[in-house]
């Protein structure tokens, strides 16, 4: 008896750190007749998978795209409740995503319920308090065109620079942009946010209601303690005509020396991007440059800039600053196109006043000696947002990431047909590249654009700088969020789930959110089930050889105890 207990006392404290979740051939598994009856009480879309319209997708084409097992566009509150009832009754992983703008697949799952948060794009402004309230399903094309419109393009909304990035994500991952200098990060212009929680309450947090959530929230970054329905943010007086310079530059230390000197000097009404590639038969870097002022000072600013500038009629490029070229920053941003559908693995960290010209120098180098790589430099940090929040008592970003001068992002290009071994090996080359390069500059890994692998597992130190505001992040986790429903990799509350998922797929077949054991188990059409107790891969299987009759005996005598032990703790 005394064992018996013991074992059950170990089974209980295992389960508070360890979770396990339903998949096909599972005792817990929903029946056809369950799946249908979620379509009933669905009011949006719902799409079961085998479905003619079931359609999942991603942004990052690095592995195989994950297969939900049912897809819902809620356009109500109440569908997200009846999809989060459905996943605590079989116990199934709950995945969201607001726009798909993500590069590591935390936003979509195998078998999981797939909540697509793009039909709730509701917009609203307010012309007197200065703000607009938005659906997470809103991107930024979305957003500005509403802002530009309803405002006569007298305010505008801080915004990442892609067109396609989702404001919920963005903002919570920390959101850097063209007006971080000026008005700070996403994180710092959000108002107030709509959750529903795990319980299915419905919740408002802000600086004044439920504090402590409001500021994990701003930098925790993906659904880790709910799910938002609203987000209210700020807006800020438009800056006015933009000039804009664009050059091509060798791969060098002088090019180093004058893009890292006009980054530390630059005002905060400039701001650039400096993009390096190795294309493997050629490498080609250029380094544009956007000034929101009068004439006269961008000027004086971009007229730098056009020592060592190369000419390149082919992408014409003439090394002039055009002066004036838009009327304001929405002219602009109409004519930047999405980036979508790469396949690219990623390493990121943030450089600094001190530190910004022997870090571009090193991480040249690299690019410049390693094929089908580059990087992407976006000086957007510093100005106003390095002052905001100095003790990181309203928001949890990493101060880091503050008091930068440019995220770098950079990444190892591949197609989706690379081979296997390939992928593994340019996996491998990133990593070391973040860790012996990057990572000397900056602890800090911008959530947003991540890596996949810390090979020290120090990913909590790295995207939230330190160990202590993680736990303060992972306790209110655990209060809003006992039973972890919501999770993703390396969320907060990760290391309660599972261990650690490949970056790269072990099979073309399956996908890295469904093999912590190496094994594919997806279901290609749920509606074809021929006994839906059973796991059957196709629509004509109905005379597959089901699982042996003693596999299911245990099934059952397991599902039995853990309701057992669950009862009696």
């Amino acid at each position: 008896m005394k064992y018996l207990l013991i074992f059950i006392l170990i089974l209980k404290i295992s389960k508070l750190w360890s979770f396990n979740y339903a998949l096909p051939g599972d005792i817990s598994w929903p029946k056809l007749s369950d799946f249908v009856d979620l379509e009933t009480k669905i009011i949006g879309k719902i799409f079961i998978r085998g479905d003619n319209d079931y359609k999942p997708h991603t942004w990052n084409k690095i592995t195989s795209i994950p297969k939900p097992a049912v897809i819902i566009q809620p356009i109500t509150n109440n569908d997200i409740i009846e999809a989060l009832k459905f996943s605590k009754k079989f116990n199934l992983r709950i995945s969201v995503q607001s726009t798909g703008h993500h590069q590591d697949h935390r936003n979509i799952l195998d078998n999981s319920v797939h909540i697509d948060m793009s039909s709730m794009n509701h917009k609203r402004i307010n012309l007197q308090d200065k703000t607009v309230t938005l659906g997470p399903g809103n991107n930024f094309t979305q957003i500005l065109k509403f802002v530009e419109e309803q405002s006569n393009k007298s305010l505008v909304v801080a915004s990442g620079a892609d067109p396609g990035v989702g404001i919920y994500g963005w903002t919570t991952g920390g959101g850097h942009g063209p007006f971080t200098k000026q008005y700070g990060l996403g994180v710092d212009n959000l108002v107030s946010i709509d959750l529903i929680l795990a319980d299915y309450s419905i919740v408002t947090v802000s600086e004044n209601i439920n504090p402590e959530i409001f500021r994990a929230i701003r930098g925790s970054g993906g659904s880790t303690y709910g799910i938002a329905v609203s987000l209210t943010v700020r807006l800020h007086p438009s800056l006015g005509k933009m000039s804009v310079f664009t050059g091509v530059f060798e791969l060098n230390a002088s090019t180093v020396d004058l893009i890292s000197d006009w980054i530390i000097n630059a005002p905060d009404y400039a701001y650039s991007y400096l993009i390096t590639n190795n294309f493997g038969s050629f490498k080609l870097t250029t380094f544009s440059a956007f000034c929101l002022n009068d004439e006269e000072n961008c000027q004086n600013l971009l007229e730098k800039l056009r020592t060592g500038c190369i000419p390149t009629p082919e992408i014409k490029v003439t090394c002039n600053p055009l002066y004036n070229l838009f009327d304001s920053y929405y002219e602009y941003f109409k004519t930047v196109q999405s980036e979508r559908g790469a396949a690219t693995y990623l390493s990121s960290t943030a450089l600094n006043s001190s530190n910004i010209k022997n870090g571009l120098k090193e991480i040249l180098e690299f690019i410049n000696t390693t094929p089908y790589t580059g990087c992407s430099g976006n000086a957007v940090l510093g100005g106003a947002s390095s002052k905001m929040d100095p003790n990181s008592e309203k928001t949890s970003i990493s101060k880091e990431m503050r008091n930068g001068l440019m995220a770098i992002t950079c990444y190892s290009m591949m197609e989706e047909s690379t081979p296997i071994d390939d992928k593994k090996y340019q996996v491998k080359v990133m990593d070391d590249f973040a860790e012996k390069i990057l990572k000397k500059y900056s602890n800090w890994v911008y959530w947003n654009e991540p890596q996949h692998n810390f090979p020290k597992n120090d990913w909590k130190e790295r995207y939230w700088g330190g160990i202590e505001n993680y736990n303060k992040l992972l306790d209110i986790k655990i209060k809003l969020d006992p039973d972890n429903l919501f999770t993703c990799y390396h969320c907060v509350g990760y290391e309660r789930k599972f261990n650690e998922m490949p970056s790269v797929c072990p099979e073309n077949k399956c996908t890295c959110s469904n093999t912590p054991n190496g094994v594919c188990a997806t279901v290609n059409n749920i509606r074809c089930w021929s006994n839906s107790t059973f796991y059957s891969d196709q629509c004509n299987s109905q005379n597959q050889e089901p699982k042996h009759f003693l596999t299911k005996i245990l099934q059952i005598i397991i599902t039995f105890f853990k309701s057992l032990f669950n009862n009696i703790f």
